[in-house]
């Protein structure tokens, strides 16, 4: 019993006003997440990749989308560097890292994907909400009960 009151690192999905995480996974250093949105705007998907940094931060690495829009990029800025790839403008060479992720779940789609786990925030937690996402450690016992939830929740759309 007392291995589940042992912290483990994990990623952490709260929402954005709540200390329960509603999705985690078993995090490391240097592990990739993408969020993949819908712009509200153009209805065309962008996907970010953040990695896990050594010290629990989350990074952003690379945004790809394939149509220009409010709260992207317009050009290289920073250091980045832009590339055409598949139809999809890559942009790559970002120097930011974040204790935390704040961010408003998109009703035309928000996903998170983390090694093969993905959730579908909008359809799992509805149009409009508010998280945040954290790399750090929890007990073992969060982690098993966020996954009992997870897996209730998608046994209960079949």
């Amino acid at each position: 019993m007392a291995v589940l009151c042992y912290p483990v690192a994990a990623l952490t999905v709260r929402p954005a006003r709540g200390w329960f995480p509603l999705w985690t996974v078993r995090a490391r250093a240097g592990a990739e997440l993408r969020l993949t949105w819908i712009h509200t705007v153009s209805r065309r998907p962008v996907a970010e990749t953040f990695t896990i940094d050594q010290d629990g931060s989350i990074c952003l690495r690379e945004m790809a989308f394939d149509h220009e829009g409010p709260n992207l990029p317009s050009g290289p800025e920073d250091g980045t560097n832009w590339r055409i790839e598949e139809g999809r403008v890559v942009v790559t060479g970002y120097r930011r890292c974040f204790d935390q992720l704040n961010f408003a779940v998109s009703p035309l789609g928000h996903w998170l994907e983390r090694d093969t786990r993905c959730w579908n925030l909008v359809a799992d937690a509805g149009p409009d909400c508010q998280f945040r996402v954290t790399c750090q450690r929890i007990p073992l016992i969060l982690i098993v009960w966020a996954e009992v939830l997870q897996w209730r929740h998608s046994m209960s759309k079949l």
